[in-house]
């Protein structure tokens, strides 16, 4: 989020809680960053989403993608989570399903047992928009 500001865009935070100590800590009022209610998915009408590593965002994505311009997932485990399937079989991950990109395996592959290999989102070319476009 600091980078994005920096390159001077305009960065919305529109948390999945309330913010804790830590993300108060932060400050990053402080550099620009514009912050919304919890879980205030109107707030978002045309901005992309993104979100890392979030299962509320996955539970709440229908939801989301009502107001967002694009929402993005950002996975930051080797396999694909069922929720993020479950989204990306919907078309409710509209921008990019972004992940570590070796080793990608299921937990049960993980548990040894064998499974197909788990689906992957096709990813367009994707950046951040300016307000206007």
């Amino acid at each position: 989020m600091r980078c994005w500001a920096a390159m001077g865009i305009e960065v919305h935070v529109c948390p999945t809680a309330p913010l804790d100590a830590h993300l108060l800590e932060m400050k990053l009022e402080d550099r620009g960053v514009v912050y919304h209610a919890p879980r205030d998915w109107p707030s978002v009408e045309g901005l992309h989403c993104i979100a890392y590593c979030n299962d509320v965002f996955l539970s709440e994505i229908a939801a989301i993608s009502r107001h967002a311009r694009s929402t993005t997932f950002v996975n930051c485990m080797s396999w694909n989570f069922a929720k993020e399937l479950e989204a990306q079989e919907q078309g409710l991950i509209r921008g990019m399903d972004l992940f570590r990109p070796s080793g990608r395996r299921t937990p049960e592959m993980l548990a040894g047992n064998r499974v197909d290999a788990p689906k992957q989102a096709s990813a367009a070319s994707w950046r951040l928009g300016s307000a206007g476009e």
